[in-house]
């Protein structure tokens, strides 16, 4: 089905150690993915075996489900954003994973970007 790479940050260099290719067992998507909105744009990915974590590999920081407001709370709040995705809205993808530190607003100060495109703050935030 697939393959997954943990511990590596390239797509072209990534059987180079650290990293370890593990294979995929099931991917489950969000039942509310929409492609034209990216809405619920998540899935969960099970591994065939599993991974030790180490200086490489680490889990990512989930907010707590026991909270009962929207995540995050706070605006104006620094956060940061991880990934290979489009950097410049031309389908430039990087091979090298790119990080940038984003600033976290009021849901009302990004209702007038993209209007055409619906909003939903209990899965978007406004950065």
């Amino acid at each position: 089905m697939f393959t997954v790479y943990l511990g590596t940050n390239t797509k072209s260099k990534k059987d180079i150690y650290p990293s370890r290719k593990f294979e995929v067992s099931k991917v489950t998507k969000h039942n509310g993915y929409n492609r034209i909105t990216n809405l619920n744009d998540v899935a969960l990915i099970r591994l065939k075996t599993e991974a030790t974590l180490d200086q490489h590999v680490q889990i990512a920081c989930l907010p707590n489900m026991n909270i009962t407001n929207n995540y995050p709370s706070q605006t104006n709040i620094s956060a940061y954003i991880v990934g290979f995705g489009d950097m410049f809205g031309n389908k430039t993808y990087p091979d090298k994973i790119q990080n940038a530190r984003i600033t976290i607003f009021d849901s009302n100060y990004c209702r007038l970007v993209f209007p055409s495109i619906p909003k939903n703050w209990n899965s978007q935030i406004c950065a």
